[in-house]
């Protein structure tokens, strides 16, 4: 049952009027007819290059739909003559973040919690990896969080929008491309846990630098630590520029070193093994892919613990039971015809590119590189630095051992420039066709694929025999 009701739709100030009252039904929210699913309510929006209104004959024949939010203009109202509950704003985007604003509210007010997480890297696998663990406590039809990656003004909105009755726990992703959006992001979903996962070479065509990334990302933490009715944030101090952050009462950390955290975490061969004031936590769970995970997979344990202190013996005893594997573009491994092909192509920047790789070679260590090829693609908003940090990666692929690379996109020639002699193509599809064949001729028997999402690299993949 939605929290989401009539008197609370009345009170948010870009409703200019209700058409069809009787009809209001508000569960699920839908904003592409491409992608609808049975939802009741759904969301006209606008933008530069597109007007939903302009798909309404499509929308309103949709089965299910009862309620539609459509900004008013005269000339629309008179146009519209159908039976669904209509409620006119406007503003379409303000009023379903004031109405998610107002529905995390309520949420909160019953006691409940919302979960806030945030960082440069790892957003998505660290909110996968809470939701997991929380499932020792509640069933998966309690525990709200973020789909896919609707982390952003418009996605946190839609997510809070999905809050009900049933939902015992909420778990919200926070992207931010630009100064500003995680503070806004926090207003609205007004978390009483946070979790940072690290600050990282990302977005710097606007945040700039690293400290300008720090200034973003901290709005999170500086949310925690200003509202009464919030309670911990998790950090983690071998993050240099988290570690600049003041430990606060509501802050609880962790780290490798013994002098910098009583939270120690030892990262074994296998596994890992975290000291925490409940306990000792070990796990080596064979669905944890890289260092870089086990990192994540500790910070989340950590929050878990904080708030639902009572699950620690469960946790203990099945942690290793626990399938933590997660999107198949995120860095999961395939059998692509002969060959292994470790597939991480959701998205890539600095530090999340030689966290893959290290993960990979770690992974594939009984393969020599001469059976390996790596196939690197773009690493997109990195600003005035994007020349120099391609170079980079160009450069610590080669101190790595790599042998074998193909580059593609538009900075393909600045990994080549870091790395030497390479193949590089201008997008996916021209090498696709190659690496079937390669694969075919037992050239290699073991791939890693990473890039940016816009490059669209598991394209690659998509060839038939």
């Amino acid at each position: 049952m939605s929290l989401v009701n009539l008197e609370m739709i009345k009170n948010i100030r870009s409703l200019k009027k209700i058409k069809n009252e009787d009809s209001f039904s508000f569960t699920n929210v839908c904003s592409d007819n491409r992608k609808y699913v049975e939802e009741d309510v759904f969301l006209f929006l606008e933008g530069d290059n597109f007007d939903a209104y302009s798909f309404i004959d499509n929308v309103i024949k949709l089965s299910g739909v009862k309620t539609l939010i459509i900004r008013w203009s005269k000339e629309r109202e008179n146009l519209f003559k159908g039976n669904h509950c209509v409620l006119w704003v406007t503003d379409s985007l303000q009023f379903i973040q004031d109405l998610g604003t107002l529905n995390a509210k309520k949420f909160r007010e019953s006691g409940k919690e919302i979960v806030g997480i945030t960082g440069s890297n790892g957003k998505t696998t660290n909110k996968e990896y809470v939701s997991k663990l929380l499932k020792l406590k509640y069933s998966e039809e309690e525990i709200l969080f973020t789909k896919g990656n609707l982390n952003n003004h418009i996605g946190v909105p839609l997510t809070l929008l999905r809050l009900s009755h049933q939902h015992k726990i909420a778990i919200i992703e926070m992207g931010t491309s630009s100064f500003g959006e995680i503070k806004n992001l926090c207003n609205m979903a007004q978390p009483t846990y946070g979790l940072i996962t690290c600050i990282g070479e990302a977005h710097l065509e606007k945040l700039k630098d690293l400290d300008g990334v720090l200034s973003e990302k901290r709005a999170l933490y500086d949310y925690i630590n200003s509202h009464n009715e919030s309670k911990k944030i998790i950090l983690n101090l071998d993050d240099k520029y988290l570690a600049k952050l003041d430990v606060t009462e509501k802050v609880t950390n962790f780290s490798v070193d013994k002098n910098k955290s009583d939270n120690l975490l030892k990262i074994e061969e296998n596994g890992i093994c975290l000291a925490t004031k409940l306990g000792k936590i070990s796990c080596s769970n064979k669905t944890i892919i890289g260092n870089h995970n086990w990192v994540n997979l500790a910070q989340c344990v950590l929050l878990v613990l904080e708030i639902y202190p009572d699950i620690y013996s469960s946790l203990e005893k099945n942690i290793d039971s626990i399938s933590f594997d997660i999107n198949l573009n995120r860095g999961s491994f395939i059998n692509w015809h002969s060959a292994q092909v470790y597939l991480d192509a959701y998205n890539a920047n600095p530090a999340s590119m030689k966290a893959s790789i290290l993960a990979y070679i770690e992974q594939t260590k009984s393969i020599t590189f001469d059976d390996k090829l790596f196939i690197v693609g773009d690493m997109n908003e990195l600003g005035e630095s994007s020349d120099g940090y391609h170079v980079e990666i160009g450069k610590f692929l080669k101190k790595i051992g790599a042998k074998h690379c193909w580059f593609i996109g538009r900075f393909s020639n600045k990994y080549v420039e870091g790395f030497g002699h390479a193949e590089a193509y201008l997008d996916a599809s021209q090498c696709s066709s190659k690496l079937l064949e390669s694969i075919k001729n037992k050239q290699y028997s073991s791939v890693l694929i990473k890039g940016s999402r816009s490059l669209q690299l598991e394209s690659i993949l998509d060839i038939k025999n």
